[in-house]
């Protein structure tokens, strides 16, 4: 059934929003829902020439500790998923992609978030020369395919995201 009985926007913030959503899911169960509006994103996994994987490491706020990811970012208005993924990966590690090779689009969040992140491959790297965000302060590492895959089995690497793209490249590969 699942009708939406009402809705409040409760926070409107700089990269998320939050609403509350009273919902009907059957003539005598109602629930209450918070979800969190976000931009869809895209994520890129970089393979140099010599079949390198180029890893940004960053400190993460709501997980408190530095964590491996894969570059990424928020599509910006106008702008297409293959574009915001060559911008992104210039801007974070320096290098853009000559070829970016579409793997899925997922929603990290699906129970709490409409978050959707499309995950390309990206190839054919060109050096450009970093272009991070005032607030962006990350080191660029090169690891091996098994040395990733080692790392997401240990928890180096828990971004859904890159863990996602990894399992990709590994099973192509």
């Amino acid at each position: 059934m699942y009708q939406v009985i009402e809705s409040r926007d409760v926070y409107d913030g700089m990269i998320c929003d939050i609403r509350i959503d009273d919902i009907k899911i059957s003539d005598d169960i109602e629930i209450r829902r918070e979800v969190i509006l976000q931009k869809p994103t895209v994520s890129v996994l970089p393979i140099d020439d010599d079949g390198k994987i180029l890893l940004v490491r960053q400190y993460r706020h709501p997980i408190g500790r530095y964590a491996y990811e894969i570059p990424a970012g928020f599509i910006e208005d106008g702008e297409t998923p293959q574009e915001c993924a060559a911008r992104e990966t210039a801007e974070e590690i320096g290098f853009k992609p000559g070829r970016l090779d579409f793997v899925c689009a997922i929603h990290p969040a699906i129970g709490i978030s409409n978050m959707e992140s499309h995950i390309f491959i990206g190839r054919d790297l060109v050096e450009t020369g970093q272009s991070l965000d005032h607030d962006e302060f990350l080191t660029v590492e090169r690891r091996g395919l098994d040395e990733c895959m080692a790392m997401i089995k240990t928890g180096e690497i828990s971004s859904a995201q890159t863990v996602v793209a990894l399992l990709a490249y590994f099973y192509k590969h």
